[in-house]
């Protein structure tokens, strides 16, 4: 709501500075288009991007086929990938550049879009490769903590069975020396 307010004082600041023209020079009135670019760049500069995005959008539905409809089209797409953009959304920026290809006059800016395109492509693979090996880490980290398991449970029944063996020599040993007592109190008797 802040930046609302400040947007519109700027923007009040701005019509309120005026300079008189010549006697009899009729100045033409800013058309809707024009006052809603202006708004929505002085969101952008107090940082109010949903608001911005969503002037800028306005303008571009409200007047494709205008100059103004064609800029505000790019600028929705810039402001939708933008970094300082907490509400960014790459695949809706891709759409909105696809329009600015379409609907720009300027080479310039269809090769912008088309450099953006490119760009948002390549992130979102590199995003789609990215999310894949997590899975795959998380998945070999996963079978790595059941074979550890496994290794430990084993581990365990190995040294059960060692000390099974140890006790079993020592009733073997036990036994043996019972046999040889008895053989040496027989040969006596």
């Amino acid at each position: 709501m802040k930046h609302l307010f400040s947007a519109l004082a700027a923007l009040l600041a701005l019509t309120g500075v005026s300079c008189d023209p010549p006697p009899g020079v009729m100045v033409p009135l800013p058309s809707e288009s024009e006052r809603q670019m202006s708004l929505a760049q002085t969101l952008v500069q107090g940082g109010d991007f949903r608001r911005a995005i969503h002037m800028y959008s306005m303008v571009a539905e409200e007047a494709p086929e205008t100059a103004y409809g064609a800029t505000a089209t790019h600028k929705t797409a810039l402001l939708l990938c933008s970094p300082r953009n907490p509400f960014r959304n790459d695949s809706l920026a891709i759409l909105w550049f696809r329009s600015t290809i379409a609907r720009s006059k300027s080479p310039d800016e269809q090769l912008q879009a088309e450099v953006s395109i490119a760009l948002l492509d390549r992130l979102q693979v590199r995003a789609r490769d990215a999310r894949r090996q997590r899975e795959i880490v998380d998945s070999l980290q996963t079978a790595v903590r059941r074979q550890s398991g496994t290794i430990l449970s084993q581990t365990r029944r190995l040294q059960d069975m060692e000390r099974e063996v140890v006790s079993a020599r020592a009733a073997l040993k036990l036994l043996k020396d019972v046999d040889l007592n008895l053989s040496r109190f027989r040969q006596d008797h």
